[in-house]
């Protein structure tokens, strides 16, 4: 079952999203994130990935 994300993780989202530049820097943010909104890693690296290519960013899509 998926959870829907409040008004407040969709600011945090778009907000760690404005402040990460490579794709190395959230793979090094999203576990801590993930543990803290009580999501799983794929599914940060996901609102992030998404938020990025909304931003015109193709491409960015972090391997595994």
């Amino acid at each position: 079952m998926s959870k829907h994300y409040t008004e407040e993780e969709k600011v945090i989202h778009d907000w760690v999203t404005s402040k990460i530049f490579h794709p190395d820097e959230m793979k090094a943010i999203t576990p801590a994130l993930s543990r803290i909104l009580d999501r799983t890693d794929g599914v940060v690296r996901h609102q992030i990935e998404d938020r990025k290519k909304a931003q015109g960013l193709k491409g960015w899509i972090i391997p595994e």
